[in-house]
């Protein structure tokens, strides 16, 4: 959740309405399971979260803020990337050539979706 998007906007959320409003609003998640029985719960973000989500979107205004100042917008590198290779996908392979059976539907309890077949 550290890394959440969702966190940096409740953040913003909270500096528009605060800005807007001057009162800082409580904001809590309704999160739904997506399986039977679709159980539910409202979940909070506590101060210690609502401090660190805003440092890091002042963080990124205050890099904002430097771009705009030298008119420079670092983004990708200047040269080629050459991504990892996952050893999931190294390790599924090497499963696949000693002749270790892959099955979805064991590894998951679910049926293989369509997309995979």
């Amino acid at each position: 959740m550290a890394n959440s998007l969702e966190v940096r906007g409740v953040s913003l959320r909270f500096g528009g309405v605060r800005a807007l409003t001057g009162v800082t609003p409580d904001y809590v998640f309704l999160c739904q399971e997506t399986e039977a029985p679709y159980l539910c719960s409202l979940v909070g973000l506590d101060p210690a979260w609502i401090a660190f989500a805003s440092a890091k979107v002042g963080a990124g205004l205050a890099q904002w803020q430097r771009c705009l100042q030298a008119d420079s917008w670092p983004g990708y590198p200047p040269r080629v990337c050459y991504p990892e290779l996952p050893v999931w996908e190294s390790a599924r392979f090497e499963e696949k050539l000693a002749g270790i059976p892959y099955d979805y539907a064991d590894l998951t309890g679910r049926e293989k979706p369509e997309f995979l077949k």
